[in-house]
This record gives structure tokens, sequence and C-alpha cells, in this order.
């Protein structure tokens, strides 16, 4: 065993000495010509850099690329021919070595093999006007007659603190990277330059647009880099799978292409990167629009980046990916939120590549807000100066969450289901000249609603709310309203368009129907609205819930009302149709028509706000053939003790023309004005005390049971007074022709007068026939009523006419 180990080392020493040997050979070889290498490889690297160059020392180095021999050059500085104007030296280094290869030397052939830059700078530029001192790059024209042949050998290069400045102001363009250690590995065909390079380096900024801003500023990227070169092509192209920027994995792809389709690619991507560090290495342009929307948990990123290498906006798409992350927006924020989304400035292809180009989408979105849980296929932001979204919003919640979301001072929220599926487009931050444009539907189940702005609760709420553009619509919403169950359609047009700018001018049209109403239940609507306020909680749609309560303040709306059956204290009507035109509190009735005491009624009129106690009520109504009897009795004999529905019967007829004063919160009407033209048919005066009273002047008369012809005259009312003009009175007791006024207030003054054809008596069989007030009544006697002082009417006889003769 000995014995070989023996033969090796002798072997071994001997393999050492003919190397020792031939590299002393070599050293005398060097030394004997180092003028001449030295003289040939700072030919060789000036004649790669073309220029006015200056070398301050070289020297020959058997360490600095052990075991090949260096050619060291320090204090290199080369300038273009315009220096003195534009000050940048096109490069300048403490220190280059040229690393020769051995058998090349001894051959006197091309022997640098590699370079090493120190302490370096390398500045391209263009200056305004186009000039460049790239130029330089290309070389001498000769340059193949110094080194004897155009083809490089050179097998590596490394860069120690060496920064490469690429200014073009020109274009606006300035790409700056220190590589403060990096080595590169070449191989080169005819054709094709290769290079592996491992580099640690620092990017000051890499600005393909200065006016949009800057790339990667002052970021550390560390990796390993496979780079080519097309020389037949004049393609410059690179890629790494894991390249680490300021410590955080991306992987990186482009091409650069210095051809006559002058443009560059580049693609990098990584993984669960925080959205601030992302934007961080981004323009700052692009950084602030994409800060419209912010994340709490990493997503992953893929981005694109392509544009013109002789300058303008380059195109940017960024795609990425997020699960369970809370998102904030300017208008509302999500929780939970998983989706994709991508950015890109370039959304109409041939317009400019700037924020009013650019899109944000979000696809895939499953999130929580403010409680509930929704989802949308697609998210489009639009227009990142004045942002506009377009999306669709799906959702089944409880209704009573979406009271801290609209936030309403008008309306709350208290039971039910709800299922909402839309289709939105408008402003994201409410602003700019994009009206909001609405399509979808929301479904309401077994809700309860409260207006607080009259304290009307809608129970049993079932229907549908139906956005349609820039209109919404009410479908069959069924609910039950203080015993009412009402059904409601109805519509706003234009309300998306108006209820921002302009919410008085939005105009709602309501149908109403129910098989019964008790109107009772809804007085509180002429009452004064609550002004009180319900506690707003930030974070929710504020803005549009107060909108939304504007718009039922001031806008204007037209009712329809059908009903079956109307009930309204004593009064009871059928077949009731109804047209309401509102006004904040100023309401119009138009055609009201009702059946009621086997007759008819219709009515106009208005109800306007005259201060927050009363209203101003003008009415105009006509009844055909109502049961008088009924009438009075359902309307409480109208307030008044005079006479009272026992003491009528007949079918009415009147035309009413009105106006009175309403306190709004006890319903009550006071200083009535007005004239009421009245017929009544068929009519009858049952136990009416004051008729009775008349028994005394005329003896063996049926005064307990009158009936008579058409009873008829103008009625006229002020305030507290009834005025009623001469009327004939032709029933089956006697013949009276009666005027004067019924005073509410103890002022009555009526004078009755009775004719003396009175005096015969009438029997069973008359039937009692008008004559006309105008015509002559012949001799009579003159009775005059007035309270006595129990407040009852009382009547005397009036030899004077002291009545008559007042009014004459």
């Amino acid at each position: 065993m000995n014995k070989y180990i023996k033969r090796i080392w002798k072997g071994f020493a001997i393999f050492l000495g003919i190397i020792l040997l031939l590299y002393f050979a070599l050293f005398i070889y060097v030394s004997v010509n180092k003028q001449s290498i030295i003289k040939q490889v700072s030919a060789k690297i000036s004649s790669r850099l073309s220029g006015d160059v200056t070398i301050k020392n070289a020297q020959l180095s058997f360490f600095t690329h052990f075991p090949q021999i260096a050619v060291v050059l320090e204090g290199i500085n080369i300038r273009d021919s315009a220096f003195i104007k534009h000050g940048h030296t096109f490069f300048e280094a403490g220190k280059l070595s040229g690393s020769l290869g051995l058998m090349a030397l001894i051959g006197k052939k091309d022997a640098l093999n590699g370079i090493r830059i120190e302490n370096a700078t390398i500045y391209l530029f263009t200056d305004s006007t186009g000039y460049t001192n790239d130029y330089l790059l290309k070389g001498k024209k000769d340059s193949s007659k110094v080194s004897g042949s155009s083809k490089s050998n050179l097998k590596f290069i490394t860069l120690k603190n060496t920064r490469l400045i690429v200014d073009n102001q020109q274009r606006a363009k300035k790409i700056d990277v220190n590589f403060l250690n990096a080595q590169g590995d070449i191989k080169s065909s005819d054709s094709i330059l290769h290079v592996l390079l491992s580099a640690d380096a620092f990017s000051h900024q890499l600005g393909f647009n200065l006016d949009k801003g800057s790339y990667l500023i002052e970021k550390t990227v560390k990796g390993d880099f496979d780079i080519s070169y097309n020389k037949l092509h004049n393609i410059f192209s690179f890629q790494t799978d894991d390249v680490s920027i300021d410590k955080h994995s991306f992987k990186l792809k482009g091409a650069f292409y210095f051809n006559d389709d002058r443009h560059f690619d580049l693609d990098i991507s990584t993984k669960n990167i925080e959205m601030p560090f992302g934007r961080a290495l981004l323009t700052k342009k692009i950084s602030t629009a994409i800060s419209i929307i912010s994340l709490d948990k990493p997503v992953n990123v893929e981005a694109a980046i392509t544009g013109p290498l002789g300058g303008g906006e380059p195109k940017v798409n960024v795609s990425w990916s997020g699960k369970n992350a809370n998102v904030q927006t300017p208008i509302v924020n999500f929780s939970n939120c998983s989706f994709t989304g991508s950015y890109n400035n370039e959304l109409e292809k041939g317009k400019p590549r700037n924020d009013e180009n650019s899109r944000i989408e979000l696809h895939g979105l499953t999130a929580n807000w403010e409680g509930f849980d929704i989802s949308s296929k697609n998210v489009y932001i639009d227009n990142l100066v004045i942002p506009v979204i377009n999306c669709d919003v799906r959702s089944k919640f409880n209704l009573t969450t979406l009271n801290n979301v609209l936030q309403s001072n008008s309306i709350q929220l208290k039971e039910g289901n709800g299922e909402l599926n839309i289709l939105y487009k408008g402003p994201l931050m409410g602003t700019g000249n994009v009206t909001p444009f609405i399509t979808g539907s929301v479904l309401l189940h077994d809700g309860l609603v409260v207006y607080n702005r009259r304290g009307i609760e809608l129970e049993n709420c079932n229907g549908a709310i139906v956005f349609g553009g820039h209109d919404i619509f009410v479908k069959n919403l069924k609910s039950t309203i203080r015993g009412n169950v009402i059904t409601m359609n109805g519509r706003a047009v234009g309300v998306m368009t108006l209820i921002n700018s302009e919410p008085d001018k939005i105009h709602l049209d309501w149908d109403v129907y129910s098989p019964q109403i008790k109107l009772e239940a809804f007085t509180s609507l002429l009452k004064s609205a609550n002004s009180g306020s319900v506690a707003v909680k930030k974070g929710g749609l504020g803005k549009l819930a107060g909108q939304v309560d504007r718009m039922l303040d001031k806008a204007s709306a037209h009712l329809s009302l059908k009903a079956d059956k109307l009930i309204f204290r004593k009064f009871t009507a059928s077949a009731v149709n109804a047209s309401i035109a509102l006004f904040a509190n100023d309401w119009t009735l138009n055609n009201v028509s009702l059946r009621h005491a086997g007759g008819s009624m219709v009515m106009n009129g208005s109800i306007k706000e005259r201060n927050s106690s009363f209203y101003d009520v003008g009415l105009k109504t006509k009844l055909f053939n109502v049961d008088v009897k009924e009438l009075m009795e359902s309307f409480s004999n109208f307030g008044q003790t005079g006479i009272e529905g026992n003491n009528l019967k007949g079918l009415l007829s009147a035309d009413a023309d009105v106006h009175m004063d309403l306190n709004r919160e006890a319903v009550k009407s006071s200083n009535v004005q007005g004239t009421v033209n009245f017929s009544l048919k068929n009519g009858g005066l049952i136990n009416y005390e004051p008729m009775q009273k008349m028994q005394g002047f005329f003896k063996n008369r049926d005064f307990s049971h009158i009936y008579f012809a058409e009873l008829k005259d103008r009625l006229d009312i002020s305030s507290q007074e009834i005025k009623i003009n001469r009327m004939e009175i032709q029933s089956t007791a006697l013949t009276l022709f009666v005027e004067g006024v019924y005073g509410l207030k103890g002022n009555t003054d009526i004078s009755i007068q009775a004719p003396l054809s009175n005096l015969k008596k009438r029997d069973e069989t008359y039937v009692p026939e008008n004559i006309g007030t105008e015509q002559k009544a012949g001799a009579s006697i003159y009775l005059r009523g007035r309270p006595g002082s129990d407040g009852k009417i009382k009547f005397s006889t009036d030899i004077f006419k002291k009545l008559r003769g007042k009014k004459d």
C-alpha cells in the first residue's frame, strides 16, 4: 500500500513541477513582452469602447485572475465628443482588469477572455434635441484590424459597485441601477451572446416615462439571471425564477427589442405580497390609482408591462388574487373577502395610457358587508381620476342588517328577510357627471318596516323593489298597516338622475288597493312630520340614506287609490276611487268618487299646509241621491244639533264648495266658508221639535211626520253661521217659506212665512207641489225663530216681519 502511495505522490510532484516550470516560463515571457501585451489588451478594450479614452495606469497582474494573467487598467475615463456641453462622462472606472488566455496570448491571438469592472459608472445620455452618446458602444470602424478578429472570446464579466444610468431627456426616460456585485458567465456564438448573471444590485429607479413616475425606486435586487443578446435581430432578453426585491421573491422575464420595432416587454409575478409593498414597486400614479382599494392580507400578483423604447407610456396589466381579506374602498368596506382582480391602463386601444383610460377589475367576489354576505361575479372600476363602478351584487340577508347600512332617519327595518340581485353603474365616490344606473330587484319577505316620519308601520311586507336604469318600481308590495291590508305598486321615473341634485323634481306614481280601508288609521299623514333624527353609525351608506330622506320629504307624488270599502268613524263607503297628488305636505284631490248611503259622491279639492298647526282645505263635492238620514248620521250631524239625521229622510243631491281650517293634530275643522246648493227629493221631517212647536199655530195638523215636495236651496256658510236663502217648503203639513241665519253659536234668527192658505186642512191624499219662491203666496202669518234662554229655538209671531225688514 505504501508503495502505491509513494507513486501517487511522485506523480503529483512531477505534474506540479511541470506546471510551475510552465508558469515560470510564462512569467519570463510575459515579463519580456509586458509592454507589448499591455498595448495589445489596451487597444482591444479601446476598440470596443470608442471615444476619447484615457487610462491613468496599466499593469500586469498574476493574481487578479489567478491562475490566468490579467491586464489591470486604472483611472479609465471615456467621453464623447459633446462632453463639454452636457458634462456626462460615458464611462469612468476606478479599475478594469482583463483576463488573458495563456494559449491565445502565446499564439498572439485575441487573448482577452474576461473583464472585471470596479467602482464604475456607465452613463448613456440623450439630450432634449436627440443627441446621444450611445454611439460609443458601437466601437471603432477599424477595430478588427487592431485585434485581428471581430469575434469576442469573453467568457465572463464581473461588476463590482458599477452603476448603469440610461438618461434620455428627449423621451423623459431614466433607468438607474447600481450593480453592487455581479458575476456573469458568457457563452458566445456568431448570433447569440448568452450570459448567466448572478447579481446583487440596487435599483434607484426604472423610469420609462418620468412624467408618470418610476418603478422600483430605491429597492435592493438580488438573483440569478439568464440573459441573452441576439446579435442578428438586436434583441436583449432575460429571465429568472427567483429574484429578491427588498427580500421578497419574484419571477422576472423581459425583452428589449432594439430593432425596427423598438419596444420592451416585462413580466413579473410573485406570491403572498402585501399590497402596500406591491404599490411601492410601481409608479406613484399607478400606486395612487390602485390605492382606492386597500387589502389587509397578502395577494398573489402577476404583472405585464410593455412599451416603446423611444418614449411614451408603457401598457401595464396587473392581476392578483386574494382570500379572506378585509377590503376598504372610498364608500364601503368588506370583510372576509375573496376574489381575483386586475388593473390595466389601456381600457380602450388607441387612446392614451393614463388614469382616465384605466380599469380595476374584481371577479368572483365573495365578502361580508356590514353584517351580511354578498357576492359579485364582476366589478369594474373605470376612469381612476373620477372613478365609475360597474358591478353586479347578490345577497340574501336579514332586513334588520340594512339599518346600519342605510342609516335612514325616515325608514327603519325591524323584521323579515331580503334578497338582493342588482346591476349597478355609477360614480364610486359621488362625483362626476355619470348618472347612477341600476337594474335588478330587492325582494322583501315577511318584513316589518317603520316610516318614522309619520309613525306608520308596514307589517307582513312581501313584494319587490325593481330597479330599471334611472327608474325605480315597486311591484305587488303587500303589507298590513294598522289592520288595513294594502297592495301597492309604484314607480319613480328618473329618480337616479335627480336624487342627488334635484330631489324636489322627482315624481312618484303610486297605486294602492285594499279590500277595506279604515281611514282613521291614516290621519297621522295629516299631522306634522316627525323631525327627530335616528342615530347615524359611521361606515354605512349615510349619504345615500340622506338622499332618500330628502326625496321622501320633497318629491311630488300621485296616489291612485282603490278600495272596496272605506270606513271613517261612522262613515262607510264602497267602490272608492281616488286620485291624489302630493307635494311635501300639500294634497290635491282629483275625482275622488265613492258610493255611500245608496247614492254616490264625487270630490275635488286641496289640502295645503299653512303652518305647523293648520291646513287650508278647499273642497268641491257633489252628492247624487244620497240617503240624507244615513249621511247625517255618518258625519255625526256635521257637528251641529239643530237638525239631526233621525229627523230627516229623503234622497239628497248637493253641490258644495267650501273652505275651512283643518287642525293637523286633532284632525278637526273650523272656520268653514262656502256654499251648498242642494236638492232633497222624497224628503221628510220626522219628529223635528221646532216644527212640532208649530202645532200650536196649526191645529189638527200632523207635524211629527211631514213629507215634502222637492226641497232645494242654496246655503251660504260663513264661519259659525249658515245663511238660508228664501226656501220654499211644500209639505203634507203646510206650506212655508223660510229664510234667515242658523247660527252654531246661539245666534240663530230664522223667519218663516206661513200663507193663510195653510188654514185649509190637507187630507192624507194631498201631494205637495212647489210653486216657486218668487210666486206670491198670498196673505201670510210670519213667525220668527230665535234661541231661548235654554238655547233651544223658540218661535213667536213676527207681525212686523222684522227679519225681512232688516234684510231689505
